[in-house]
């Protein structure tokens, strides 16, 4: 567990390392210097959280906490990974009575998702789920999985002999996504230029 965590972050510490070291500091560069360890710090956090012994489920918080920083870069990986980690609690949240908090939290979260799509406007962010078929339905093949899973909970029974089946599925799902995420801030990483530190992402306007 300790080689895949350390090969799992290496990716991530390596290019945060040396961007500082060939980077001069100024007041231009420092944004994108910050840019770059927010998505940094995710990574890290999710390669602990994917590869490490005996995690706790809370501890992808520890990878959301640094993501959400990112909102004004990415504002629908962002959300999609907000929705990813609190779904991925839910067997936890079971265990502690929590379903009513749960079912309310991910309400108004949507509430507030649907608000500031709806506020945009025609206005266009850039993403990392856009550019072509396969990633632009990661989020909708996604929400239309943990909806799915949550209402076969509640409409179909496990057989005895499988007691724990959706335990199990939950923690399938919420690791392919999570290693989607894992994924993401890494391209994330790497294609982040730091050529031009006075760039920053423009909201462009969808082409009528």
């Amino acid at each position: 567990a300790l080689v895949v965590t350390f090969i799992l972050m290496l990716p991530s510490c390596s290019k945060a390392i040396f961007v500082g070291m060939q980077e001069p500091y100024s007041r231009l560069t420092a944004q994108s210097h910050f840019v770059l360890l927010l998505w940094a710090t995710t990574s890290c956090a999710l390669s602990f959280f994917l590869a490490s012994f005996q995690v706790h489920e809370k501890s992808i918080l520890l990878a959301l906490a640094p993501c959400t920083l990112l909102l004004w870069q990415d504002p629908v990986f962002v959300e999609w990974f907000s929705f990813v980690c609190v779904w991925s609690l839910w067997p936890l949240l079971q265990v502690d009575r929590l379903q009513s908090a749960y079912t309310c939290m991910v309400i108004i979260f949507a509430c507030l998702v649907w608000i500031r799509r709806v506020g945009t406007g025609q206005r266009h962010f850039p993403t990392v789920f856009s550019g072509n078929m396969i990633m632009s339905s990661i989020p909708t093949l996604s929400y239309i999985g943990m909806l799915g899973l949550h209402l076969a909970q509640v409409l179909i029974p496990p057989p005895t002999s499988l007691p724990d089946l959706y335990e199990v599925l939950w923690s399938v799902a919420g690791c392919g996504m999570f290693g989607i995420a894992w994924l993401v801030t890494i391209a994330k990483i790497y294609a982040f230029s730091l050529r031009n530190p006075t760039a920053s992402p423009q909201v462009k306007s969808k082409a009528d």
